[in-house]
């Protein structure tokens, strides 16, 4: 399994998917390459970034663009609070570690999705 962060616009019937382009600059949907950006991380990886980002680790939710920018820039500035995750074997899962980096890494992308979305308002992931 596996979490997408992406750009998302308010409804009616809620926070969706941005369904136009999030930068303003094509009228549909999936023309630009960058509105249609989405990061993927395993739950795992996910949870803890969104841990790192100082967001309760849900499987799916959404935050203001501004407010996750904010998040990422902070963390960003403070990289001493990401630690490494070491490998695991338990008796169904095994956990590869990974980088001292990858959460500072993370949230450098998820900055550049909180920047594309800021002209339509909302990051979500699922």
């Amino acid at each position: 399994m596996s979490v997408d962060f992406y750009p998302a616009i308010d409804t009616p019937d809620g926070v969706r998917p941005a369904l136009a382009c999030a930068c303003g600059e094509h009228d549909e949907y999936g023309t630009c390459t960058a509105c249609t950006m989405k990061i993927n991380m395993s739950n795992t990886n996910a949870c803890d970034v969104m841990r790192f980002l100082g967001i309760d680790p849900e499987p799916y939710g959404v935050i203001r663009a501004s407010d996750l920018a904010e998040r990422c820039r902070e963390a960003i500035a403070h990289p001493e609070r990401a630690r490494p995750r070491f490998g695991v074997i338990t008796a169904r899962v095994v956990q590869i570690g990974r980088d001292a980096d990858y959460l500072t890494e993370k949230a450098k992308a998820l900055l550049v999705v909180a920047l594309l979305a800021r002209n339509v308002g909302w990051v979500a992931w699922s």
